[in-house]
C-alpha cells in the first residue's frame, strides 16, 4: 500500500489546482491563448468589487505558459493554513484533512492570481473510497493510482481510502 506524505499531497493539490485552461485539444488551446478568459469563467451578474478590476491577462498557452506566466514576477505566496490530523485509517478523517488542504490552496491561488490579473476559478474536487465509473472520465482513479485529474471536468478525483 503506498503512504504518501502530506508535503506530496500539497504539491499534487498545487498542481492541479493551477491548471490554467480548460482547452482540451490543440485547436481549442490555440483559440483560448488567443482570447480572454471563457464566459464559464466569469459569473452572469458581476459584484461591484469585479466591475471595478482591470481587464483579465490572457492566458498563455504552451512553453510560455510555463516560463512567462505574471505569476513568476509575483511575491512568493505566503499560507497559514491550520491543518487537522490525521488518524491513520479514517476516511472522515482523510476527507476532513483533503479538504482543509483544498480550501487553503484555493484562497491562496484566488488572492495570488488575482493579483496578477488571472482568472481562477476553484476546481470541483472529489475524494472517492475505491474506484468508480464517472461518466466523463472513466475509471477513476486508474488502477495503481491514488489519484487523478480529469480534464473534461477540470477536476481531481483524491483517493481516501489508501492514501
Amino acid at each position: 500500500m503506498l503512504r504518501l506524505s502530506p508535503l506530496v499531497l500539497v504539491s499534487c493539490a498545487l498542481l492541479t489546482a493551477c491548471s490554467p485552461s480548460t482547452a482540451s485539444g490543440p485547436a481549442d488551446r490555440a483559440s483560448h491563448s488567443a482570447s480572454r478568459p471563457s464566459a464559464s469563467t466569469a459569473t452572469s451578474s458581476p459584484s461591484p468589487e469585479a466591475a471595478a478590476e482591470p481587464d483579465l491577462v490572457t492566458l498563455l498557452t504552451g512553453p510560455p505558459a510555463a516560463t512567462k506566466s505574471p505569476l513568476y514576477a509575483a511575491p512568493r505566496a505566503k499560507a497559514d493554513c491550520r491543518l487537522p490530523a490525521i488518524t491513520p485509517g479514517s476516511r472522515p478523517a482523510m476527507q476532513k484533512y483533503m479538504a482543509s488542504v483544498s480550501t487553503c490552496l484555493d484562497d491562496l491561488w484566488s488572492r495570488e492570481f488575482k493579483a496578477t490579473r488571472i482568472a481562477y476559478t476553484p476546481p470541483e474536487r472529489k475524494f472517492i473510497q475505491r474506484q468508480m465509473n464517472d461518466p466523463e472520465c472513466g475509471a477513476v482513479p486508474p488502477r495503481g493510482a491514488d489519484g487523478y485529474y480529469c480534464g473534461a471536468t477540470n477536476s481531481p478525483r483524491s483517493g481516501t481510502r489508501t492514501l
